[in-house]
């Protein structure tokens, strides 16, 4: 008798467990990946600002051309980066 009621006890016990496990289970969120947040970063369109044509002078004009540019420091950075970590030069560590 005594047995049974430890092993109804050990088996209830069991059964909670694994039912607490599922709850969590089903209760955890999905981690965002890096493109999610780097889209959920983005400023919705209507915030951007749009140059009139009166401000469109040669600095703006200049500072646009070189917008793309990668400064040396950045450069460096990369490198190093790319050192320390062991990797090849691959098109999404363009930016970092």
């Amino acid at each position: 008798m005594l047995k049974r009621f430890i092993y109804i006890l050990v088996l209830l016990f069991v059964v909670h467990i694994g039912y607490a496990n599922s709850e969590q289970i089903q209760t955890k969120k999905p981690k965002k990946t890096t493109t999610q947040i780097k889209k959920d970063d983005k400023k919705p369109s209507s915030t951007k600002k749009v140059p009139s044509s009166k401000s469109q002078t040669k600095t703006s004009a200049k500072k646009h051309k070189s917008k793309h540019k990668k400064s040396s420091s950045q450069k460096h950075r990369l490198k190093k980066f790319m050192r320390k970590n062991n990797v090849k030069r691959k098109r999404g560590l363009k930016h970092r």
